[in-house]
């Protein structure tokens, strides 16, 4: 199951390819390609929610594999409906409680009802794609600069769920609860406005 789960996000990843493959002049493809992927390495915020998704998927066992599947669907959602121009509430709140949640989640994934974690996953997802949507450089082109963060986002999913299956395999166990741990305090002063 472990390795269907990596073959799975890298599968979806690499179906997103030819979006950034067929460029052709005057529809600015590759920029919008690569702008959206580095986009999500560009913020602490984005940055550590995505890893955290990892993280926590890595600690839920076989029920793990929902929760990255849950990010990236709904940050989709989002992405889309802040380029439709739908103005978030309290959008940047919503990031920074994320990341709080999100480090909470790392830590508690273990004994967390599955629906509960998927279905918080997925409402602080769609606060992210809130953001890359709303970011979106003007003159990009939508379906590459969507491929280009959608990419990005499993990127960090497994890397998070690579380190917390090494970590938990090893004298390490400790690393996952204490990078949540530190992913509380990075939203917790995030929403404070300190971060």
């Amino acid at each position: 199951m472990r390795k269907s789960l990596v073959t799975g996000l890298s599968g979806l990843a690499l179906t997103l390819l030819p979006l950034a493959a067929s460029a052709h002049p005057g529809h600015q493809m590759t920029y919008s390609f690569s702008t959206g992927f580095v986009h999500p390495f560009t913020g602490l915020d984005h940055l550590l929610a995505m890893l955290a998704v990892g993280f926590a998927a890595s600690r839920m066992g076989r029920r793990g594999i929902w929760m990255p599947i849950a990010f990236m669907s709904w940050m989709l959602v989002g992405a889309g409906a802040g380029v439709a121009g739908f103005a978030m509430p309290g959008l940047e709140t919503g990031i920074a409680l994320s990341v709080l949640m999100l480090g909470l989640i790392m830590m508690a994934a273990r004994q967390m009802p599955t629906l509960l974690g998927v279905g918080l996953t997925a409402a602080f997802a769609f606060f992210h794609g809130c953001a890359h949507g709303s970011e979106m450089p003007s003159g990009a082109h939508v379906g590459s600069f969507f491929a280009g963060f959608t990419m990005a986002t499993a990127t960090l999913h497994l890397i998070g769920m690579a380190v917390g299956r090494a970590a938990s395999r090893s004298s390490l166990q400790w690393l996952t609860p204490a990078a949540g741990l530190g992913t509380v305090g990075a939203g917790a002063l995030m929403l404070l406005g300190l971060a």
